[in-house]
């Protein structure tokens, strides 16, 4: 993910780790963290994804409006459980349109 990151600030070769975290650090969301006027969210990850730590994705448990799942067996986004995660994505997008 450093390179994709990297590739993405402009980086034309591998950055190190330094420098990657200080050009990255505009992108930081940890304010939105601290405010509870949220709108309605739902994460989905899954517990074996390589790219996103798990607290990455349990961060979000005590947010207002907010279904976490974390998905058993599920890589990164859960794609490899998309016919589990489908199914709560139909509902949970129609309960969000029709409360």
């Amino acid at each position: 993910m450093s390179d994709i990151l990297g590739n993405a600030v402009g980086f034309t070769t591998r950055p190190d780790m330094d420098a990657l975290i200080t050009a990255a650090g505009p992108f930081a969301l940890d304010g939105l963290l601290t405010t509870q006027d949220n709108c309605p969210m739902l994460v989905i990850n899954g517990d074996r994804d390589v790219h996103v730590p798990i607290a990455d994705t349990t961060v979000f448990n005590r947010r207002p409006n907010t279904q976490v799942e974390l998905i058993p067996g599920g890589s990164h986004c859960a794609l490899n459980k998309l016919d589990q995660i489908m199914p709560m994505m139909i509902k949970w997008i129609a309960n969000a349109l029709h409360p």
